[in-house]
């Protein structure tokens, strides 16, 4: 059996290369998908609300996307990348953006992705229905809080 780490990778490559057999056959039934933000689709998806979301940015794209992988980290049930996306966009310009990708693998499916990326400029390069409208409330991605950290101010104190 593959490591989580190598499970990742190999449902990142397919999704990106658009391999689809092979992306959703690494997708658990009861997945979920997380994209932060305060912009109209930021919040948790089922299964098929993230393949409509996945469809959706396929859409605005003018040509292939590159992700570049940076760091990758397994432990226990969870990795995280970070990774850097270009493409072209069918509006003209480019999307170029940053995440950091939270998965959580079980039984050697990906059950949970949380996608953290710069979300003004996904309203600013991508000119969609699920990107433009009102704000919306802000959604927590923590599934566990392992402990809470209160103090005056963050860093006032630092020289």
């Amino acid at each position: 059996m593959a490591s989580n780490k190598e499970l990742a990778l190999t449902w990142f490559q397919a999704l990106v290369s658009g391999d689809a057999e092979t992306a959703v056959s690494l997708i658990a039934d009861d997945f979920r998908y997380f994209l932060t933000g305060t912009l109209p689709a930021s919040r948790w998806w089922e299964k098929e609300g993230f393949f409509t979301s996945a469809q959706m940015f396929s859409g605005v794209l003018a040509g292939p996307i590159t992700m570049r992988i940076g760091d990758v980290t397994a432990e226990d049930d969870r990795v995280w990348l970070e990774a850097e996306s270009e493409a072209p966009l069918a509006s003209g310009g480019t999307y170029a953006n940053t995440y950091v990708i939270a998965l959580r693998v079980r039984d050697g499916k990906i059950v949970e992705m949380k996608e953290f990326s710069d979300s003004l400029h996904v309203f600013e390069a991508i000119d969609a229905p699920e990107v433009r409208g009102p704000r919306k409330p802000r959604q927590s991605p923590l599934t566990t809080v392992t402990a809470s950290v209160q103090g005056a101010t963050a860093g006032a104190d630092l020289p």
